[in-house]
C-alpha cells in the first residue's frame, strides 16, 4: 500500500496526465519523462490508498490500458518516472470514473461448412463489447454448451475437431464485464460429407504412353494425377484435369510407372486412390531366315531407317549353278529365245514385289518411330 507520497529529486516528474474511460477499461496517458528509464502505474480502488500494479512500462511507450474494471465505478491513479538505480518520482494523483452500461447489442450470427471437420461462425461487432462468448447444440431447442470466448474485437471463430456430415447449432451473446447481453439468432451448419476416392485402372498404350481411367466421384470439380516408378515410393502431381481419363505421354519404354489421382470438391481435396500400374511396351524386333545351314531368327542389330532400307529377301528365287557359261551354251537356240521372252514379264514381276516389299517395312518402320 502507498499511503503517503515518497519525496525523490533523481528524476522527473510525470506531467499531463490524462484519461480516457469505458465501462471496463481506463486509458492512461502522460509526457515522456527523459531522464526516466520506465514508468509504472499505482492504482487506488479505496482512495487515498494506492497499490502498484504488476507492469513495466517502457520509457518510449508513455501510455497503458488499464482492463476488467467494473463499469460505474471511480479509481485513482497515479504515475511514476522510474531508474534503473531504484529513483522514482510519482505525478500527482487523478481520479476517474468507468462508464455506465448501456444496453448491450444482439449480435447477428452466420454460420458456414468450412471442411469436413470445421465450421466458421460470423457475426456483426457490438459497441463496447469486451467479448463474445459462443454456444453450440446438436439440437436446434437443445442444450448448449460454451465452446469458446473471444476479444470483443473478433467477428468470426472457426469450431475444428467436428465429426464430418454431422448438423450443428450455435447461439453467442456479447458481454461487458460481468454484464452479458441477449442471445443471438440460432444458426446451424452441417460438415461437408469426405470426398469420394475414385477406383484408378493403367493400360500400356506403346512404347512411351499408358492410358488411365478412373471411376468418376459425385460433385467434383477436377482431379489431381500422381505418378511414381516405385508403388511405396513419393508420388509426383503430374496435372489436373476434369474428366476420368488421361493419358501420359513422353515415358520410356520397357518402364513400370505406378499411379494414383486424387478427387476435388472445390473445397476439400479427397484422399488418394490406390496404385494402379502399367509397364510401356518394348520396341519390335526384327527377324530373319538362316541361308545354307538352315533355318532361324536373330535381332537386328542396326536400327532400320529411311536412308538405308534393308533389301528384301525373297525366297525361292535364289539360282545356283556352278559354271554359268557351260550351263548356257548347252541350251538350243530355240529354247534360249523362248527363255527370253519368258523373262522379260517375270523381270517385271520380281521388280513390282520387291517395290511392294519395301513399301510395306517403310510404312511399318515410319510407323514405328511415331508411336515411340
Amino acid at each position: 500500500m502507498i499511503s503517503i507520497l515518497p519525496i525523490a529529486s533523481a528524476v522527473s516528474e510525470p506531467q499531463n496526465v490524462v484519461t480516457t474511460a469505458g465501462p471496463t477499461s481506463i486509458k492512461i496517458e502522460w509526457d515522456i519523462v527523459e531522464d526516466a528509464d520506465y514508468y509504472g502505474i499505482a492504482r487506488a480502488d479505496t482512495f487515498p490508498y494506492f497499490e502498484e500494479l504488476p507492469v513495466t512500462i517502457d520509457k518510449s511507450t508513455p501510455y497503458y490500458e488499464d482492463t476488467g474494471l467494473d463499469p460505474d465505478t471511480t479509481y485513482h491513479y497515479m504515475v511514476s518516472a522510474r531508474t534503473n538505480a531504484g529513483d522514482y518520482e510519482y505525478s500527482q494523483f487523478i481520479e476517474v470514473k468507468t462508464l455506465e452500461i448501456g444496453p448491450l447489442g444482439t449480435p447477428v450470427l452466420s454460420a458456414y461448412a468450412f471442411s469436413t471437420s470445421e465450421i466458421e461462425l460470423r457475426w456483426n461487432a457490438v459497441d463496447d463489447a469486451d467479448g463474445y462468448k459462443i454456444y453450440q447444440s446438436y439440437e436446434e431447442m437443445g442444450s448448449y454448451v460454451e465452446i469458446a470466448d473471444v476479444s470483443g474485437t473478433e467477428t468470426e471463430y472457426i469450431n475444428s475437431g467436428l465429426d464430418e456430415g454431422t448438423t450443428y447449432y450455435y447461439k453467442i451473446a456479447a458481454y461487458i464485464g460481468q454484464e452479458t447481453g441477449d442471445f443471438s439468432n440460432i444458426v446451424s451448419a452441417t460438415t461437408m460429407d469426405p470426398v469420394g476416392i475414385p477406383i484408378l485402372t493403367a493400360t500400356a498404350v506403346d512404347t512411351s504412353s499408358i492410358y488411365l481411367e478412373w471411376t468418376q466421384v459425385d460433385n467434383v470439380y477436377d482431379y489431381d494425377l500422381y505418378r511414381s516408378l516405385t508403388e511405396d515410393g513419393g508420388y509426383t502431381k503430374i496435372d489436373t484435369v476434369d474428366i476420368e481419363e488421361y493419358t501420359d505421354t513422353g515415358l520410356d519404354h520397357s518402364t513400370t510407372y505406378y499411379y494414383k489421382v486424387a478427387a476435388y470438391d472445390g473445397y476439400v481435396m479427397g484422399e488418394k486412390s490406390d496404385s494402379a500400374s502399367a509397364t510401356t511396351k518394348t520396341p519390335e524386333t526384327k527377324t530373319s531366315s538362316g541361308g545354307g545351314g538352315g533355318t532361324g531368327s536373330a535381332k537386328v542389330v542396326e536400327e532400320v531407317t529411311e536412308e538405308s532400307e534393308p533389301e528384301p529377301i525373297i525366297p525361292g528365287f535364289e539360282l545356283e549353278v556352278e559354271n554359268k557359261t557351260e550351263a548356257a551354251e548347252k541350251v538350243p537356240e530355240d529354247v534360249k529365245e523362248k527363255s527370253y521372252e519368258h523373262l522379260i514379264p517375270f523381270s517385271l514381276l520380281l521388280l513390282l514385289i520387291i517395290i511392294l516389299i519395301a513399301t510395306v517395312m517403310y510404312i511399318r518402320e515410319r510407323r514405328r518411330k511415331q508411336l515411340q
